[in-house]
């Protein structure tokens, strides 16, 4: 059996029409969507600074005013592990032949 290629084919025309028109949807929509992805790491971001301000103003005027309990809390989220060290990212040496 021997399959020819038909562009003139209406099935094939319907196909093409359909594509042609979902292509402005679909960047349409890719737009909004990383549009809202920015969006949301904005929020996290001022969240986080928001956060990190409250824990400091916490630590500094909340000692025996009753908030010990919080701080701890805090401090477990906001508790900092050791960094490791920066070291610059050598490339690979080629194998030998």
């Amino acid at each position: 059996m021997t399959y020819a290629w038909r562009p003139a084919c209406p099935a094939y025309r319907r196909d093409l029409a359909t594509l042609d028109a979902l292509r402005p949807c679909l960047a349409r929509l890719s737009k909004l969507s990383q549009r809202g992805d920015d969006t949301q790491m904005a929020v996290g971001s001022d969240l986080m600074t928001n956060a990190l301000e409250g824990y400091a103003v916490l630590k500094v005027t909340g000692k025996g005013q009753g908030v010990d309990e919080l701080r701890r809390m805090l401090a477990t989220r906001f508790a900092r592990g050791p960094r490791a060290p920066s070291t610059p990212v050598t490339p690979a040496e080629p194998a030998a032949a």
